[in-house]
């Protein structure tokens, strides 16, 4: 255990430990590979260029590849423990040269947060070949990216920059960023915590990607349902995914969504809460209201290997699979390819795909780590999209704007795991 926390409130599964393990044994200062003598000789700027090689901390390395230093402790313990067989201290493990345990400061164990059995499945679903992983890590293609992360930066950096076009509207990235807290606010306020899964059967419209920002910027798991899905589609989906929440119109056109869902939560035990944009239903939350929620609260903050994502396939062939993916995989593919595409801040992009599509959020990605912008059509059409330039049409963008071939979403670094 790492300071006396168990696995589940870690986090941490043993396909994570095989998956991880030798990076983070190597990179600790149980490996080391020493050019010359620098510390002898205090030549600390040596020192810090071989820094990798002379090993890390724990910090370091929960920074370098995207795990929580809790994580890495662990990993690292038991790496060592199967190695060396040597013993440990619960509670000395985090305490270092110069410091001691004060009861006052230290949060009981079973106080602490705790993973769930669901988010623990959900993770043990995740596998890739450590030998992938290493050179994942070595080639800086995976690091510590999450969505709260590069809208964090976009906020910070460029806040009056346009994040968002839909129609007459324009949302800031500094105004995203304020709605995705207060949305995320209102989430914890319900009791979503980290690793939930939450639903979302919304058009490409802006509330579909402040529920996704906010959703993941808890630590949730986005998972989505594409418009035409009716109760035959919409009901073993959801029971499936073990999804907390669902986010959802109140009717499309005559299919009276939140009705539906309203009925479904009482004959899916997870399914705690309905959210729907327009007037509720009975038994139903408003987006607006959460959205309009006080923006303190305390959360388990992503860490990039944490799951964020649940896809289903389109059950074409045989049921629909469920494939959970982790912040590696969808992230660490959008940031190499922005070169590919020449995208930058000054770039309008259109998503032709829905963002219930893997497709259509790997835009949005793209748009998220360029600090582009994203041009909202709840749904396309090559009419609307080719419209003359109007105050609402997409022409009105088309210096910079870009519309992506489905082929660039190939260029994946890993091969997700897809499991019933």
């Amino acid at each position: 255990m790492a300071r006396g926390l168990t696995r589940d409130q870690i986090g941490v599964t043993e396909q994570m430990v095989q998956t991880f393990g030798d990076a983070v044994f190597d990179l600790s200062h149980n490996h080391q590979i020493r050019v010359g003598d620098p510390i002898r000789e205090l030549d600390f700027d040596e020192v810090e260029r071989q820094r990798a090689s002379l090993g890390l901390s724990d910090a370091e390395i929960a920074a370098r590849i995207g795990l929580t230093r809790n994580q890495v402790l662990y990993i690292r313990t038991i790496m060592e423990r199967r190695r060396f067989r040597t013993g440990h201290y619960q509670r000395l493990l985090d305490l270092g040269g110069g410091k001691r345990f004060r009861n006052e400061r230290f949060t009981r164990h079973e106080e602490r947060f705790t993973f769930s059995d669901t988010a623990l499945e959900l993770r043990a679903a995740m596998r890739f070949d450590p030998s992938l992983v290493k050179k994942y890590i070595s080639e800086g293609w995976w690091h510590d990216d999450t969505l709260a992360k590069w809208l964090a930066q976009r906020a910070a950096g460029t806040p009056d920059r346009p994040a968002i076009r839909i129609a007459d509207r324009t949302i800031a990235y500094g105004e995203l960023a304020e709605t995705v807290s207060r949305f995320m606010a209102g989430l914890h306020r319900i009791g979503i915590r980290k690793d939930d899964v939450d639903a979302v059967q919304l058009p490409n419209v802006a509330e579909f990607l402040i529920s996704f920002l906010a959703i993941t910027g808890i630590g949730g798991v986005m998972s989505t349902l594409h418009m035409p899905y009716r109760a035959a589609e919409i009901e073993p989906l959801l029971a499936h995914c073990s999804a907390r929440a669902i986010i959802c119109p109140t009717a499309i056109g005559d299919f009276a969504v939140g009705d539906l869902m309203v009925d479904l939560r009482d004959k899916l035990p997870h399914l705690d809460h309905v959210i729907t944009l327009g007037d509720p239903p009975n038994g139903a939350l408003a987006f607006n209201d959460l959205a309009a929620s006080d923006t303190e609260s305390e959360h388990q903050l992503p860490v990039a290997s944490d799951p964020f994502l649940l896809l289903y396939t389109s059950g074409t062939t045989a049921a629909p699979k469920g494939v959970p993916l982790s912040y590696h995989n969808m992230l660490g593919n959008a940031r190499v390819c922005v070169p590919e595409h020449q995208l930058g801040p000054d770039d309008t992009v259109l998503s032709a795909a829905p963002f219930s599509h893997l497709f259509g959020l790997y835009s949005f990605h793209l748009v998220l780590c360029a600090g582009a912008c994203s041009l909202l059509l709840p749904a396309f059409s090559p009419p609307v999209s080719l419209k003359p330039s109007t105050e609402d049409g997409p022409r009105r963008y088309s210096r910079r704007l870009r519309i992506l071939p489905r082929a660039s979403a190939g260029a994946c670094l890993t091969r997700p795991i897809c499991c019933r």
